[in-house]
């Protein structure tokens, strides 16, 4: 039988998600491109998995990964480049799996395509603390959501006392030299409505353009209204249409008084319970046990048994891919070259590509965001590389959701013309 070469595409689902939470996306991608792609909805990761960490998480993909391949492999398709998608915090777990693939060599059989994140904390999720809220938030995010947490707070020690956020973005690493690989690198960020994770963290932002989003006004793109294309003050006499934006609120005022705390009780016991039970699974699998949806895997912990699953890896890609990339060398972080997207030139690539252009007297009226020094690093390091930032507005009371129609409730037609743009503008 003829082998055919074919694309991969990987979606990544978010915090406490599922594969189901990236099913709109796959459908619209299947309808579009058929058997030209093959695509891997990630479910290995699901529900409480994900509070283990986003390496933990990314070792789950990157071996899903593998095993996608090697399936394709067996009815003579041939994977000859790959596309990942991540959802919220399923972004990082890309970032951090596209890192090890790259030091593994698989991107020397391989072109790393895209890398698209939608409503991706970057930058982590850690909140001013000059107010009690922020205080809170920041409490209860490190301390409830186990590993997962404390990396998205920037409160862990991942290596030499720095948070692994810090070392994904360190353009000495091999996670920093991984997204060098892919042609197009993309986020996707909400500048309202999203309560989980701000755009700032999202879209790569360092100034607080939209931290008072009823004083903007806003252009939205022709063709994909949820998109903006400019951004400036508010002129009185010409007002963002919102009536389906805020009426939900109204419901909410009577119904929070019986609900929050209830809700607030459950939370506290169901969400601090399962970090606890994260904590002790993250405990197991760091000291020679793993988890990877249930099921115990071995850990390989002497060299000889790293060697040989180190040689395993290596035997399903080379019957997976036959032809080797010309050319392509990728070395470990010790140094040595890297191979880099054919066609950018590395020196060219030290930008940011945007998408909108806030007006001079918006830029002359706002403050740069209360960032930590690390978030600023971050920030700083990433903007080095060339990104497409796609701002978005979404109405509704849940952006975060609706930015890729995480089910039924949250599909509206925002969040359609959001999944519309990248599937549209996506070449796989």
């Amino acid at each position: 039988m003829t082998e055919t070469t074919i694309a991969l595409v990987v979606l990544q689902h978010g915090l406490w998600g599922n594969s189901a939470h990236m099913k709109y996306i796959h459908n619209k991608l299947d309808e579009a491109y058929g058997d030209s792609i093959s695509i891997l909805n990630v479910e290995v990761n699901e529900a409480k998995y994900t509070y283990d960490g986003v390496d933990i998480c990314g070792e789950r993909l990157i071996k899903n990964i593998y095993s996608h391949i090697e399936k394709l492999a067996e009815k003579n398709k041939k994977v000859d480049r790959i596309t990942l998608v991540g959802y919220s915090l399923g972004g990082l777990i890309i970032r951090y799996a596209a890192g090890i693939l790259a030091k593994k060599g698989f991107f020397n059989h391989v072109k790393a395509q895209w890398l698209i994140t939608f409503a991706t904390p970057h930058m982590g999720v850690r909140r001013p603390t000059t107010s009690v809220v922020g205080r809170t938030f920041n409490f209860l995010c490190g301390n409830m959501v186990s590993r997962s947490g404390e990396q998205l707070q920037l409160s862990d020690d991942y290596e030499d006392g720095r948070p692994l956020l810090d070392i994904l973005a360190d353009p000495d690493r091999e996670f920093y030299k991984a997204l060098e690989l892919f042609k197009v690198k993309r986020v996707y960020a909400n500048v309202a409505n999203d309560r989980t994770v701000p755009y700032w963290t999202a879209g790569l932002e360092t100034i607080g353009y939209y931290e008072t989003p009823k004083s903007l006004q806003v252009t939205r793109d022709e063709k994909y209204p949820a998109l903006l294309t400019a951004v400036g003050v508010n002129d009185p006499s010409k007002k963002e249409e919102s009536k389906s934006s805020w009426s939900p609120w109204y419901l909410l005022l009577v119904v929070t008084p019986v609900v929050v705390p209830v809700y607030l009780v459950f939370a506290f016991l169901f969400v601090g319970g399962q970090g606890l039970l994260s904590r002790r699974r993250a405990h197991q699998l760091l000291n020679g046990k793993i988890l990877i949806g249930g099921t115990d895997l071995p850990v390989y912990k002497d060299e000889e048994e790293e060697r040989h699953h180190a040689t395993r890896s290596e035997t399903i890609l080379d019957e997976a891919f036959l032809d080797v990339m010309e050319g392509a060398h990728f070395q470990d972080q010790e140094g040595g070259e890297t191979q880099k997207s054919s066609e950018k030139n590395p020196q060219e690539s030290n930008r940011v590509t945007y998408s909108i252009s806030p007006t001079p007297e918006l830029q002359s009226s706002v403050q740069p965001l209360d960032l930590t020094l690390v978030q600023q690093k971050i920030q700083e390091n990433l903007s080095r590389l060339e990104w497409e930032r796609i701002f978005v507005f979404i109405r509704g009371i849940n952006a975060h959701a609706s930015i890729v129609c995480r089910d039924q409730r949250f599909t509206q037609e925002d969040g359609e013309c959001v999944v519309r743009h990248f599937v549209d503008t996506f070449k796989p």
